[in-house]
């Protein structure tokens, strides 16, 4: 991240079987960089399930920004399902570009996301972040 992040937890779950979210974000020069994790039940996660796990992940981030997924792309972290994706939204201050690449790492589902203006270019420390997501042994 650019910067020291800011870590802070939803204050409620984001439905049964979940927990709350822990959100890490940092702001750079009108960029919002964030990382989302929330664990979900053993019992909810089944590899038959993850497709439209991440679908519906997808879909809830577009809802929410009343926004419009234009590009999207099958993705994997270590071997374990992921999507990449472009969603644009028109806001109060301008159109706004997210891109976020969403995980389903066990029962943990990982949303990296930048969030800029869409006019502004995605440069190097942009796609350097996108690509920096590691899970650790």
């Amino acid at each position: 991240m650019p910067n020291q992040p800011t870590v802070n937890s939803a204050p409620s779950p984001a439905g049964p079987g979940t927990s709350a979210p822990t959100i890490i974000t940092a702001a750079a020069d009108d960029v919002l960089y964030r990382v989302t994790f929330t664990d979900f039940d053993d019992d909810l996660v089944r590899p038959s399930r993850s497709v439209a796990m991440l679908n519906a992940a997808r879909d809830e981030t577009a809802t929410q920004v009343n926004g419009q997924v234009v590009d999207e792309q099958i993705v994997d972290l270590s071997g374990h399902a992921g999507r990449a994706y472009r969603i644009e939204a028109a806001t109060q201050n301008g159109p706004i570009a997210i891109d976020t690449r969403i995980y389903l790492v066990g029962s943990r589902l990982i949303q990296q996301s930048v969030v800029r203006a869409a006019d502004v270019e995605v440069d190097d420390f942009v796609t350097g972040f996108m690509g920096s997501l590691r899970l650790m042994d």
